[in-house]
């Protein structure tokens, strides 16, 4: 089994480092929701660089995670609002950034300590996003005529929907498992982010040749 979590761990990389870096090349290309998601993947691959020096100096990478999880929910909401424009008209996904962001600051400063999960903002960033998601996606189901499987901004928010609900429920599980157990979740974890920044990918190479109707 060990072999297994190295291989993927590789994988996830490779995958990573190729949708950050096809981001810089597309970044100017794209739309403006799209940026988002190009900073997203730059974020993604910094926390990951950092969390590898950190863990090696300091024996743990919580407090990377805890830190990247903040800038996460104001870029997806940054994106979300840009997206839509029921949202944007109403700034939804403006409020949601200002109010998570210092959140997620007092979560992680005195609610939990920056060397442990921080649980509870992930669960606040979970519930708040898949509801702006799954609302979001609702609206662009909306439209008439639309040929969905070309459409750009319904992709993306389908894979932060994936991404965010397969994330709190391995880490809603992790603290909870046994060390073996722990194990598979780190691999399970790992193959969803394998599927999310591969979906990422495949979304900025194919991006010329799809739709991007704003709903």
């Amino acid at each position: 089994m060990r072999p297994l979590s190295y291989i993927l761990f590789y994988v996830y990389w490779y995958v990573l480092s190729l949708a950050a870096v096809y981001a810089v090349y597309c970044f100017r290309k794209v739309d403006r929701p799209t940026r988002y998601l190009c900073l997203w993947l730059w974020l993604g691959m910094l926390t990951e660089a950092v969390s590898l020096y950190w863990i090696s100096r300091f024996k743990t990478n919580w407090p990377v995670y805890s830190a990247s999880s903040i800038v996460e929910f104001v870029l997806i909401c940054l994106y979300l609002n840009n997206n839509l424009h029921y949202y944007q008209e109403r700034k939804i996904g403006l409020i949601a950034a200002g109010i998570g962001l210092p959140a997620g600051i007092v979560n992680m400063l005195w609610l939990q300590p920056v060397q442990s999960l921080n649980s509870n903002f992930q669960l606040f960033e979970c519930l708040v996003l898949v509801c702006l998601i799954l609302y979001t996606i609702y609206r662009r189901l909306l439209i008439p005529d639309l040929y969905l499987s070309r459409e750009t901004h319904f992709w993306i928010p389908c894979i932060f929907l994936f991404y965010l609900c397969g994330t709190i429920l391995n880490s809603s599980i992790y603290e909870q498992v046994r060390v073996g157990q722990a194990y598979l979740l780190t691999v399970c974890n790992n193959v969803i982010n394998i599927i999310t920044y591969l979906s990422c990918a495949i979304i900025l190479i194919a991006y010329p040749k799809m739709s991007r109707t704003h709903a």
